[in-house]
């Protein structure tokens, strides 16, 4: 019930705007209830709920008011960087050096560990029943059945990626030296020697930034 609220709330604020040719913004802050100022990552689910991924928390949005997790109750830190829902609607909340899952159930954590215990990720991807950590140095890291492995690129600037997309049966991953291609355990750069920003694709294109 809830997404469809929102849904009608956004389609009549869109219809007056294009009646108008006016267009109407809502500033949402701390004040309002938001974890903090400084967004990381913003993310719909399934349910119609906003999560908002800060630099001093998490927060959910239910289209009147916020709901923040931060260390004092269910983050392992304050520092969540990105936010990804599964095809099992669990939502992955990235912080540093960890991951939180939140489900119909409730939240649990995935530390990554202490080799990984200072990574900060840029993007979350689903492929092939594993997910997928955008990492800033350490290349992509593995989850699957709650074991995580690494694949390392060999290079600095490949291991810092800043994007992931799952298009067409293929991983696309935006690095700081190259947009790369990850199918069946092989990788192929796509377009080399470029930074890579953000990945986007829809049914029948990949849109790199």
């Amino acid at each position: 019930m809830l997404k469809y609220t929102l849904s009608a709330i956004l389609l009549l604020l869109v219809s007056t705007g294009l009646k108008s040719q006016r267009h109407y913004f809502v500033s949402f802050s701390v004040k309002e209830g938001l974890a903090q100022s400084q967004v990381r990552a913003v993310k719909q689910t399934s349910d119609g709920y906003l999560w908002i991924a800060t630099a001093g928390g998490l927060s959910r949005f239910d289209g009147h008011e916020f709901k923040t997790y931060n260390k004092s109750n269910g983050l392992p830190n304050n520092l969540a960087t990105s936010l990804f829902e599964t095809s099992s609607n669990e939502l992955w909340a990235a912080c540093k050096g960890s991951i939180v899952i939140f489900s119909d159930i409730g939240s649990r954590e995935l530390p990554l560990g202490p080799r990984f215990s200072e990574v900060v990720s840029n993007d979350i991807a689903e492929y092939n029943g594993a997910i997928y950590l955008a990492s800033n140095g350490k290349g992509l890291l593995r989850f699957q059945n709650d074991t995580i492995d690494q694949i390392d690129f060999g290079n600095d600037d490949m291991n810092f990626i800043r994007a992931l997309s799952n298009h067409q049966n293929q991983l696309y991953i935006g690095t700081k030296n190259g947009l790369l291609a990850y199918r069946n355990n092989r990788v192929d750069t796509i377009i080399p020697n470029i930074s890579v920003s953000s990945v986007f694709s829809n049914v029948s294109d990949v849109w790199v930034t």
